[in-house]
């Protein structure tokens, strides 16, 4: 397991993410050498999760719509990316996918993890994979190679999260949320 474990209040339960009931799908992506296609589909890379956990845009490659197609590896909204091959801190970064202008594919550094909405939301599974990113758990966990790290999925898989009933998920994400708020109005204020 990665997270600590600790005695759950009633209704939790510890569940592996690879448990078929708790993820619909766990599906890493895929590469193409050819990245600046005009008119191209966006194939969403490591640098398009800040390390905020937010979905960035400002720069967005694009591959051969054929390629895209025959990959069938699209991210809809609600999708959590997860950049699973990156230096070693950037390892485990993640975000949730809001959708965006157009459909969207993405690498093989990053793997999509689809939630089973009667049993986990999206917001929760962000918060408890931020949670291990911002512990240093993928850093000290990842297999490092020359110039990178990685965390290969099956490992992602063992991965046990504490999954609380659905309305206690949306309470707290909600309750993260506004205290997120909170802090980002208190840096701008800061800022200025």
């Amino acid at each position: 397991t990665a997270m600590e474990r600790f005695e759950l209040p009633e209704g939790w339960k510890w569940r592996r993410l690879g448990d078929k009931t708790v993820l619909k799908d766990i599906q890493p992506g895929f590469a193409c050498g050819k990245k600046d296609v005009i008119d191209g589909i966006p194939h969403l890379r490591m640098n398009n999760i800040s390390r905020d956990g937010f979905l960035e845009m400002s720069l967005v490659r694009r591959i051969p719509k054929d390629k895209a197609e025959k990959s069938g590896k699209w991210l809809e909204p609600g999708d959590v990316i997860f950049n699973n091959t990156n230096s070693t801190e950037l390892v485990g970064k993640t975000c949730i996918s809001l959708g965006w202008k157009e459909r969207c594919t993405f690498s093989n550094h990053l793997t999509r993890l689809r939630c089973n909405p009667s049993v986990l939301t999206s917001g929760w599974l962000y918060v408890c994979l931020r949670e291990l990113w911002l512990s240093g758990y993928f850093a000290a966990n990842c297999v490092e190679f020359v110039g990178q790290s990685a965390f290969n999925v099956n490992k992602l898989k063992e991965l046990e999260i504490p999954i609380p009933p659905l309305p206690e998920q949306r309470r707290i994400v909600k309750r993260i949320e506004e205290l997120t708020r909170r802090v980002q109005e208190a840096q701008k204020l800061m800022r200025e």
